[in-house]
């Protein structure tokens, strides 16, 4: 898991289990405190939950290796148009004709690799961002 949330300091206000397009973040505590904590198997690592965190608690940990995607882009010459890597994106940036190299919306991406994971032609380039 890359993200991580302070939850000593979180005052649960819930923004983070809103911006997840993967739910992957949990509400725990009892009756006098709750907090949030990212599951790990559903985790995509795309920093929504990061993004939305108005105390800035959420953090990238990269302690299992992972890097954070900075930007990911269609190889034109490589694409050939089957629509694995649209039907994979959760958010709708990836869009094209079928049998055409397709296109990644840079305002839209969410940088979550789902899109990577499913080209089978290595057709998606990763940028990853520094620490």
């Amino acid at each position: 898991m890359a993200y991580r949330i302070d939850s000593e300091f979180c005052a649960g206000c819930a923004h983070c289990i809103a911006a997840c397009p993967f739910g992957a973040v949990e509400a725990r505590g009892d009756a006098l405190r709750t907090y949030y904590v990212i599951l790990p198997e559903k985790c995509r690592s795309c920093g929504e939950c990061a993004r939305a965190c108005p105390a800035a608690l959420i953090t990238f940990d990269g302690s299992d290796g992972s890097r954070p995607i900075a930007r990911v882009q269609v190889d034109r010459e490589k694409c050939i148009g089957c629509t694995l890597c649209k039907r994979a994106c959760p958010v709708g940036a990836v869009s094209g004709v079928v049998k055409q190299p397709f296109e990644i919306d840079q305002s839209k991406c969410i940088h979550c690799g789902l899109c990577v994971k499913a080209c089978r032609k290595d057709a998606i380039l990763v940028e990853y961002a520094d620490q």
